[in-house]
């Protein structure tokens, strides 16, 4: 007859389901201790984000929003805000998108008074200097791109706008006042 013993091979190959259970409760808590270890970051990074781009100028809400606050990041970090879908590109797109987010973070941390090295912080520990940035009282030193005037606004002359008149001279010549006053007593 053949006859096999099924009720011995199961329990010693599969063990009980008491031990069982208590694997799968330690396995949740592994995974439950490993998300909140990697939410932590996370929150305190958005944050600093948020304050940070009140900061700036910039609407706080940007921080939540996925693809929009990096858009907001760059911009921040005079890097044009359509770089950031460069991630995209597969293989070298990532890379290049980092090269860009580097240059944002070391722009952004000069625009905060702050040093290169404070920028090399920012790059492997975001959710530190954010915070620093965002509740110290460092201030934003850099124009607002909201602010700025575009060259295609003119006024009544039909001369363009310059909101700190330093860029163009547009053929007028800004003399001081003693200059003029010099020239005509010397003739």
């Amino acid at each position: 007859m053949n006859y096999y013993d099924y009720g011995s091979t199961y329990g010693s190959t599969y063990g009980s389901s008491a031990s069982n259970a208590g694997l799968a409760a330690l396995g949740t808590g592994v995974i439950i201790t490993i998300m909140i270890i990697c939410l932590i970051p996370a929150v305190l990074k958005i944050i600093g984000l948020w304050k940070t781009f009140i900061k700036a100028g910039k609407p706080g809400w940007a921080s939540i929003v996925p693809f929009y606050s990096d858009w907001v990041l760059f911009e921040i970090g005079d890097v044009p805000g359509p770089y950031i879908f460069f991630a995209f590109i597969p293989f070298v797109g990532s890379i290049i998108y980092l090269v860009f987010e580097i240059k944002a973070l070391l722009k952004i941390a000069e625009k905060f008074g702050k040093s290169t090295g404070f920028g090399v912080l920012s790059i492997f520990f975001p959710f530190i200097t954010f915070l620093i940035l965002g509740f110290s009282n460092c201030e934003y030193s850099g124009q607002a791109s909201e602010t700025k005037s575009s060259i295609l606004d003119v006024n009544e002359n039909g001369v363009p706008n310059d909101s700190d008149n330093t860029s163009f001279n547009y053929g007028y010549e800004n003399k001081p006042e003693n200059q003029e006053n010099n020239n005509t007593e010397n003739n």
